[in-house]
């Protein structure tokens, strides 16, 4: 660029760039112009603006506080509290944000970003006060309506969420509804189809990498990766991490691309793939040129629209083929993803027209599993949980957004009708608790009939599992990993089979195991199905017996099995 342009010249150039998807293009001609305007506090702020775009957040996190010494503003500490927040460093970011309120108190953005802290910190009172007094300043904040909507779901708060609907639909005519929250309350799979894609739209980065090119392999041997940030103590963790070991080696390299993980969980998969490669801290363009370092003919991501995703890199098709498995139950709404992985009854085949990707079908079911049985012998009893010894115990262990006001009011009308019953629910959260304590007293019910378990490990969990005479699911997002959990603990489960890919999940685990029979369509026939379960004590037990029948369910456990099924599935596509 020539020496001598004006301020005005470079910014309509960086402009540019800007307005054709080429950031990294806009990031050079910026840091240009501030060689000859290092005093100009919008270009540094501009500049970090398109590095956290990049995810370049340290260099953003630089420029942001260059900014800050030149002018202390509102909109800068602001911007460093949400650089703070995307390194998961959140009292840093509260403290940022704070000044930023310092200076003016009623500061949208500011009172946004300090409830999205809370809510990730899981202090769901202080996350609700930010957003009102955000939604008082400007009643259609977008994201803060979205996040009181989802923190209301949190806490089981459904008088707050029917006032909210409404507002959410109409808000929500132009896509800018996360698909997670979409799919979590709406079991329409044309609505979700198109709201996925409208959200795409707006928040990833549309552009193709310069760097995207056919590569012709220099060796016979394919290549696969698999990304995620869930190698943890998280649900995606324990449903695949006995796959890996099963897996081709001889035939296929395997590279796994970790992020936000435990070392501890990371060293069970190590020894299982060609190599892992830690992508903590490093930015887009780093990882993009790292994952084309392996040449991968495959690129499965396990996260997708989960928080902390790498959609953006993803998204620059790093692989010959990228596919959806796992961590995300709909479209990506992303054409850069070429495959999703199915059964037949998450995604019926004449529902395949709602999805930007091509279906991917499992011969059988398409949620993996550990392999491991946990019924065994239990080394507890009731009282070590304060379950009663002679009563029935109804459990539900999902998380509270799942919980729906008209189920609940199933849950309430069985415990009416059955006296001899506990509901045993996982105390999700401190308000979770206080409000469902509260609803019992609104329609009559004694709140002993509710017990809430605390979180504890997850060995602990499955030991306490076994208590549950049956365990009863949610409806639009069903357990996925709970009912998986509850199976394998040899414990029946009820569902209800919706209208979407997330509500119909426990149906293709129970279909995997002979039980279409605990799959119901409608809260009615939810809850006399529930009923006869309570009360024909030779049907339960029987139910129990089959689920510990190695014989009658022997492939639910045959992982082997499970991963030539997904290994051929995926080799079908590489070429």
């Amino acid at each position: 660029m020539a020496k001598g342009l004006s301020l005005d010249e470079y910014l309509e150039q960086i402009q540019d760039h800007i307005n054709y998807g080429r950031f990294s293009e806009a990031l050079l001609n910026i840091k240009k112009a501030l060689i000859y305007f290092p005093t100009d506090t919008k270009l540094h702020i501009n500049c970090g603006n398109l590095q956290h775009h990049l995810g370049l957040l340290d260099d953003a996190e630089k420029s942001f506080e260059t900014a800050r010494k030149l002018f202390e503003s509102k909109e800068v500490l602001n911007n460093l509290g949400v650089v703070y927040i995307d390194k998961q460093m959140y009292d840093d970011a509260i403290i940022y944000l704070e000044r930023s309120l310092n200076l003016d108190n009623f500061y949208p953005d500011a009172l946004y970003n300090l409830s999205v802290c809370y809510e990730r910190k899981g202090n769901y009172e202080k996350t609700s006060t930010y957003l009102e007094k955000c939604l008082n300043e400007d009643i259609d904040h977008l994201k803060a309506n979205m996040l009181l909507f989802k923190t209301c779901q949190n806490i089981c708060n459904w008088k707050r969420l029917n006032e909210l609907k409404i507002k959410i639909e109409n808000l929500n005519r132009k896509g800018c509804e996360h698909p997670f929250l979409n799919v979590s309350r709406c079991d329409n799979e044309r609505t979700n189809y198109d709201n996925a894609i409208h959200w795409h739209k707006l928040n990833c980065q549309q552009t193709m990498s310069a760097q995207h090119r056919k590569v012709l392999k220099s060796s016979n041997k394919k290549s696969i990766g698999f990304i995620c940030g869930e190698i943890r103590n998280h649900p995606t963790f324990y449903l695949i991490k006995n796959m890996f070991q099963y897996l081709d080696k001889e035939t296929f390299n395997y590279y796994f691309y970790t992020y936000n993980h435990d070392q501890d969980y990371l060293n069970y998969l190590e020894k299982h793939v060609s190599k892992i490669v830690d992508i903590n801290k490093k930015s887009d363009d780093q990882i993009e040129n790292m994952v084309r370092g392996h040449d991968l003919d495959i690129l499965i991501d396990l996260s997708v629209h989960i928080p902390h995703n790498k959609m953006n890199v993803v998204n620059r098709k790093l692989a010959r083929k990228t596919i959806s498995y796992l961590g995300f139950p709909g479209s990506s709404g992303s054409e850069n993803y070429d495959y999703i992985i199915a059964d037949r009854i998450v995604i019926p085949e004449d529902k395949q027209n709602f999805y930007t990707e091509n279906v991917l079908y499992l011969p059988s079911i398409y949620q993996v599993n550990d392999g491991v049985k946990k019924y065994s012998n239990n080394k507890s009893r009731k009282n070590d949980y304060s379950l009663p010894e002679e009563k029935i115990i109804l459990s539900c262990f999902n998380q509270s957004f799942k919980i729906e006001e008209n189920l609940f009011k199933c849950w309430i009308e069985i415990l009416k009708r059955n006296e001899n019953t506990i509901l045993w629910l996982l105390e999700d959260n401190a308000l979770m608790k206080q409000n469902i304590i509260e609803y019992l007293s609104e329609v009559g019910l004694d709140e002993s009939r509710i017990i809430f378990a605390q979180r504890i490990s997850r060995e602990a969990h499955i030991e306490r599992l076994r208590h549950s005479d049956i365990v009863l699911d949610t409806m639009t997002y069903n357990g996925h990993t709970t009912t998986t959990d509850a199976i394998q603990s040899g414990v029946p489960v009820v569902t209800i089979s919706g209208q979407h890919f997330a509500s119909r999940v426990s149906h293709s685990i129970l279909n995997s195991v002979g039980l279409n029979e605990l799959v119901t369509y409608n809260l009615k026939d939810y809850t006399e199905k529930i009923h006869l379960l309570i009360n024909d004590t030779e049907y339960r037990l029987a139910l129990c017996k089959r689920l510990k029948n190695e014989q009658a369910i022997e492939s639910f456990y045959d992982l082997k099995k499970f991963t030539k099924d997904f290994e051929n599935a995926i080799a079908s596509v590489m070429n």
